[in-house]
């Protein structure tokens, strides 16, 4: 039925039932956000599965740590998006917070600092690539894993 139809019954049942579609749709973003606060934003694992739930967040500046192994290798990024984009080729300015989660867990950040550090061995990435992220749906990955 149309939202915008007038109820010449005087029940009330078709604005009823649109506020409630809407809360509900409202109730499934935020339950679908708050999941996300709980994956990594590159490797989609999970935190509460990582020993001491340590994360960090994918804008910002560098944490010290990252800061001296890169410039011990005299690189420079003073920013988690431009380090991201040089490691996993993912641009994570654009990302919105309904879609992407907001950290990475410290199992990518080991892979970016040994990425950067004298390790002799290759470094090889868990996965084949980076996770893509995709809006809420009924047939939610996020909502339906967690």
């Amino acid at each position: 039925q149309d939202p915008l139809w007038i109820d010449t019954e005087g029940d009330n049942s078709v604005a009823t039932t649109d506020k409630d579609a809407f809360r509900m749709n409202q109730r499934e973003t935020e339950a679908h956000q708050a999941r996300l606060q709980h994956l990594c934003r590159i490797c989609g694992g999970s935190f509460k599965a990582i020993p001491y739930k340590r994360s960090h967040p994918v804008h910002g500046p560098v944490d010290n740590v990252m800061q001296a192994v890169l410039r011990k290798k005299e690189k420079r990024a003073t920013s988690w998006p431009e380090l991201l984009a040089k490691v996993f080729k993912i641009d994570v300015r654009g990302d919105i917070d309904t879609i992407h989660p907001t950290n990475f867990c410290h199992n990518c950040w080991n892979f970016i600092q040994k990425k950067f550090s004298n390790v002799p061995c290759e470094v090889y990435f868990p996965r084949k690539g980076p996770v893509e992220w995709h809006p809420h749906s009924p047939s939610c990955e996020v909502c339906g894993t967690l």
